[in-house]
């Protein structure tokens, strides 16, 4: 996320698209590929409005959250909205997370478009308590 203060004033958006390194998946490491998109298609934040107004919902992931069966739910959501966005609190949860949008990219291989993630910084307001939360925002690119 940080490097997006560095690519914005050019016009740039980060984002990236997960990638299983096992063909199988016996094994949980990813590959983060990194992928430039044009500001125009849209920041995060502007995807998120976009999933509000169309009365979307926010899948949230714990850190005892099943990652394939939420990488399914991301998936089935990415097919019929075009977005999907996973919430997480906590270092376990965003890792899970992430796990869970490689498994949604393994489902929708067959569709034959590229998925890509976007992630954001939410602060939320929970009674008096303050919670940093990453949001990824899942589209196709």
């Amino acid at each position: 996320m940080q490097a997006r203060r560095y690519l914005r004033p050019e016009g740039q958006d980060i984002a990236f698209s997960p990638v299983f390194r096992s063909p199988d998946h016996s094994r949980a490491l990813l590959e983060l590929v990194v992928v430039c998109m044009p500001v125009d298609r849209g920041t995060a934040a502007d995807n998120l409005a976009m999933l509000d107004n169309a009365g979307g919902h926010e899948t949230r992931i714990a850190s005892s959250s099943r990652h394939a069966r939420a990488g399914s739910a991301a998936a089935r959501q990415l097919r019929t909205r075009g977005i999907s966005v996973l919430c997480s609190v906590g270092q376990e949860a965003l890792a899970n997370s992430v796990m869970a949008t490689a498994h949604a990219a393994c489902f929708l291989a067959d569709v034959g478009r590229q998925m890509v993630v976007q992630p954001i910084h939410v602060v939320l307001q929970r009674g008096d308590q303050e919670l940093h939360s990453i949001k990824l925002v899942v589209t196709f690119a």
